[in-house]
């Protein structure tokens, strides 16, 4: 069964949701929100499905991503992470507030408190924005580089690509990928690493799911 740690697993918890419910894959998704901890432990528990296959846990540093909630010899087959995309509230509500104008034009619909762009503080925006996450997810990964096969994370702005794949190539990671989403005109990408070599890529295999 494949493992995955979701970061930041937020209120509904959906990753976790859905890679249970669809695929059978067991989950562990952390957050540094209490009552996002709250929700999403009050899903699982009261979803037969989620019961068995997902874990919820509390990050309890803001400064750190992996450290703290990845127990000694666990191993992850994946992590997934939807970062906070925005550096300050006042981006955030302006990014927000792009997005409605967008919706406007095509739909003249208003905002309203059923259908909205909101967030938690920290799903939202963080000090230096998604670069500076996915920095500190990167630099952290490597501690975790026979733990975990795939990091994952998605990224909003395609010109934070080519920055992030020179720090990736600078913590020396075996392997990287950029991986393209296209759903009608929106495009978006996650981009993904691993430290393991080739023959520890066959040997995690072999060990994970031929025994």
């Amino acid at each position: 069964m494949i493992n995955v740690l979701d970061i930041g697993t937020g209120a509904n918890c959906i990753y976790p949701i859905i890679g249970a419910s669809q695929y059978n894959w067991k989950f562990v998704g952390t957050d540094v929100n209490d009552p996002s901890i709250t929700s999403a432990k009050n899903i699982v528990q009261q979803n037969n499905v989620l019961f068995e296959k997902v874990e919820i846990r509390k990050q309890l540093s803001i400064d750190s991503i992996f450290i703290g909630v990845i127990k000694e010899n666990e191993k992850f087959d994946l992590t997934l992470c939807n970062p906070p995309f925005h550096s300050s509230e006042e981006q955030a509500t302006k990014g927000s507030q792009r997005k409605w104008n967008n919706l406007n034009k095509n739909t003249n619909t208003k905002p309203n408190s059923q259908l909205n762009f909101g967030g938690t503080s920290n799903e939202l925006w963080c000090q230096g924005g998604e670069m500076s996450f996915i920095h500190k997810m990167i630099k952290e990964s490597r501690l975790f580089s026979s733990q975990i096969l795939w990091f994952t994370c998605l990224v909003s702005k395609k010109e934070h690509i080519r920055p992030l794949q020179l720090a990736l190539k600078k913590a020396k990671c075996s392997n990287s990928k950029v991986i393209k989403m296209e759903q009608g005109q929106k495009t978006s990408r996650f981009i993904a690493w691993s430290f393991l070599s080739p023959e520890q890529v066959n040997q995690w295999r072999d060990e994970r799911f031929n025994n």
